[in-house]
């Protein structure tokens, strides 16, 4: 087999990262993580941007709204997986279906838990799913909101987008009326990017009339990042070639973000549909990348490593030299470590009977050469 090319752009100088093609793509993640329409945060960032206009606010407040508008689902992963668990239903729907009713009027929230929770599942189970909600909602609503307000705000400033941007994403869940969460602020207390961009999401929601997902992912591109690197370095890649690689292990789940909990967490077999979900997600991985100029071909690289050297992979069924050589690591990487991490399924599984169970596919799913310097690398 012929040795693979390398498609890292060749190093010449320092690329840019411009800030704003990375939060548009972010933004564009946040609406498959919130079961929106794709564009839903670039419209409503349009729409809340011509109110800011008409307001009259200056260019630094116009900025700060800007970026509160595009990053304002920017916490709603870290609430998935508990979503989940309380209502054992598609976090996606649940998510977007909530944003069409009025949470403070009775019977509508009472249709909306009776038609969202526990779907499918065994009389008694949904019965008990329902009484939970009842008597327990309003604490899980908390719960769920100040988990969501937290790591957004948090994320605003890590980004280094400053105090107005995360105040304006952690009081996103205020009302008017002072019934919103987390603080029950009222009226004027309530910051104006937080005001615009709520009056901008639910113009948004009529116009269209998105490893935190999942509890059992949790780690995963980190640890696959990790064994990248490691098998990087045992085929002795450059240093700054094991950096660009790191970043695409990193993001080569992007797309998941788009696929159900209830998918991602089921204990039994997918359903056609369900499989047809999480094939999709290498996709979504590119999709996503490719709308941030310089890590257009880390999209491509990232976006296939479900790709087979014998051509049965997905999404693209790409087979032997038009898979990257960067792929194929993070390829073996993702393999060994779906295999050796804790599943909804089944436990975790050794390190040796990982590595026996990959040799059957050496050569046909994995690149034996990669396989090799993974062995090495972790001395087995």
């Amino acid at each position: 087999m012929s040795q693979p090319s390398f498609v890292m752009p060749t190093p010449t100088a320092p690329v840019e990262l411009p800030m704003s093609q990375l939060i548009q793509a972010l933004s564009h993640a946040l609406d498959l993580t919130e079961g929106q329409p794709r564009g839903h945060c670039v419209r409503c960032t349009w729409i809340g941007m011509h109110i800011g206009m008409e307001l009259g606010l200056d260019t630094a407040r116009l900025s700060d709204l800007h970026y509160t508008l595009l990053l304002k689902d920017v916490g709603c992963s870290s609430n998935a997986s508990r979503l989940f668990e309380l209502y054992g239903y598609d976090d996606l729907a649940v998510k977007h279906d909530f944003k069409l009713i009025d949470s403070d009027h009775r019977s509508q929230l009472a249709r909306f838990v009776l038609t969202h929770a526990g779907v499918g599942e065994a009389l008694g189970q949904r019965l008990r799913r329902v009484l939970g909600l009842a008597a327990h909602g309003e604490d899980h609503a908390s719960e769920l909101i100040a988990a969501r307000c937290e790591r957004g705000s948090s994320t605003a400033l890590r980004l280094g987008l400053g105090k107005a941007v995360a105040d304006g994403i952690f009081s996103l869940d205020e009302h008017w009326n002072g019934k919103g969460k987390p603080q029950g602020l009222h009226g004027d207390a309530i910051p104006l990017e937080s005001r615009i961009a709520l009056v901008a999401q639910v113009a948004g929601a009529v116009a269209d009339v998105v490893d935190a997902k999942s509890t059992y992912t949790y780690g995963h591109s980190t640890r696959v990042a990790l064994y990248s690197d490691l098998i990087a370095q045992q085929m002795g890649l450059p240093l700054h070639h094991q950096r660009w690689l790191r970043r695409a292990a990193l993001l080569h789940d992007l797309g998941k973000l788009a696929v159900s909990n209830a998918v991602l967490e089921k204990p039994g077999s997918l359903t056609p549909e369900e499989w047809n979900q999480v094939k999709a997600h290498p996709r979504y991985t590119e999709e996503i990348l490719m709308r941030i100029g310089p890590m257009r071909e880390l999209a491509r690289v990232a976006g296939a490593h479900h790709e087979r050297l014998d051509g049965k992979g997905y999404p693209k069924g790409l087979c032997g030299d038009e898979i990257a050589l960067e792929t194929r690591i993070i390829t073996v990487a993702d393999i060994f470590d779906a295999i050796t991490a804790e599943r909804p399924y089944r436990g975790a599984i050794e390190q040796p009977q990982a590595i026996a169970m990959m040799e059957k596919t050496r050569d046909s799913a994995v690149d034996g050469g990669v396989l090799d310097a993974l062995i090495r690398g972790l001395g087995i």
